[in-house]
């Protein structure tokens, strides 16, 4: 079962960052409020770059909200990648060895001189 789970391990960080980045896209939302004055400096800078140029303003905004599921994404996968190799490294110990594909290539040095 366990195996199963780690080899989908981007179906499973995709998952993972799916609940975490809803989480974070409601608990930390743009910090643009919708009252008539600014409530903070970083409003009020927000406020300015709106008016300055939009373009800037909607890219600031789709940047926020895109790394807010982007950035779980990096490391539920990192994470789970980790978890990934350290099992394999473990069968390895224990020579039942499913995770051959992980093992580095002999370069063909040898310890017998010739």
């Amino acid at each position: 079962m366990i195996q199963r789970v780690i080899n989908s391990k981007n179906f499973l960080a995709v998952l993972l960052t799916l609940v975490t980045g809803t989480a974070l896209y409601f608990k930390m939302p743009w910090p643009m409020t919708a009252s008539l004055a600014p409530q903070t400096w970083s409003e009020y800078f927000l406020r300015l770059i709106a008016l300055r140029d939009p373009w800037t303003y909607a890219g600031l905004k789709a940047s926020y909200q895109v790394m807010l599921f982007t950035t779980p994404y990096i490391g539920y996968s990192f994470l789970l990648s980790a978890l990934y190799i350290l099992r394999c490294a473990r069968d390895d110990q224990q020579s039942r060895s499913p995770c051959h594909h992980i093992r580095f290539w002999n370069l063909g040095i040898s310890s017998a001189s010739s």
